[in-house]
């Protein structure tokens, strides 16, 4: 199956960004200062609103870095009324680290209950002669979902993938003294680990 091809530029925008973000997250100088990133059209908040792909994918990349770097980046979406420019130093006054501003008034993302429906009790059970694959495998959170899978589910294969692949201490651990293995009920089990890089994974 051929990857979809990425817009020129997009990819340009991309890698703009990422150079930005490792260039602010590198310079000491700037450990206590927060980087505002100001888009416009990157997401859409309501009917009829259709996102900029470049800078949607700018949202995407920081959002990203957001979650490894909590309280360095701050992400500002406008459209195109000039009530909302002016709102720009305002906005970013409040410490929030996402808004949509729309005609000059805020819009952040909140976690709202959702009213619960009918329960669906046609969920399928995992194939046990099937394959599982855990990103971040190799981690502290991935090992227990590994362990999880293989006692509680009987799962005979599962692929451990991580940027850290063999070089993670849960995996070096489980090689040196098999712990992880011998205690689960299905002797069977087969682990494989790899690395990735770029989006690709590859044996280690």
């Amino acid at each position: 199956m051929a990857a979809a091809p990425v817009a020129p530029d997009v990819r340009d925008v991309l890698n703009d960004t990422l150079e930005l973000l490792r260039a602010w997250l590198d310079d000491e100088g700037l450990a206590e200062a927060r980087l505002a990133l100001v888009t416009r059209g990157a997401i859409a908040t309501r009917d009829g609103e259709a996102p900029d792909p470049a800078a949607a994918a700018v949202w995407g990349l920081v959002r990203s870095a957001q979650s490894e770097h909590p309280d360095r980046f701050a992400l500002l979406d406008l459209d195109d009324a000039t009530e909302s420019s002016e709102a720009v130093p305002a906005m970013l006054a409040t410490g929030e680290a996402q808004i949509a501003v729309r005609e000059g008034h805020p819009i952040v993302p909140r976690l709202a209950k959702s009213p619960a429906g009918p329960r669906d009790h046609s969920a399928k059970s995992l194939d046990r002669d099937g394959t599982v694959l855990i990103t971040g495998g190799t981690g502290g959170l991935g090992s227990l979902v590994a362990r999880h899978l293989a006692a509680q589910h009987g799962i005979g294969r599962l692929v451990l993938a991580s940027r850290s692949g063999a070089d993670a201490r849960w995996w070096r651990r489980t090689r040196r003294r098999r712990c992880a293995i011998d205690r689960l009920p299905r002797r069977s089990t087969r682990w494989a680990r790899g690395r990735c890089r770029r989006g690709w994974c590859t044996p280690s």
